[in-house]
């Protein structure tokens, strides 16, 4: 990622924004996203398989899933 996109979450989130990020992948496939810029130590989401499953960190697990 681009160094000024994840200086700009990583503000966001010290402002106490939740980050949501969406992806066609699985979680899996967005490690490379949430791992640098340290989602899993809030309350930040993942919108995954196109939307089909809503994975929370807070919790660490899925907290909607679509069939």
């Amino acid at each position: 990622m681009d160094p000024r996109t994840v200086d700009s979450i990583q503000r966001a989130m010290a402002q106490g924004m939740h980050i949501v990020i969406a992806s066609g992948r699985d979680k899996n496939g967005c490690k490379f996203v949430y791992e640098p810029l340290g989602l899993e130590d809030g309350n930040h989401f993942l919108a995954l398989v196109n939307g089909q499953v809503v994975y929370d960190f807070e919790i660490k697990n899925m907290i909607w899933m679509m069939f």
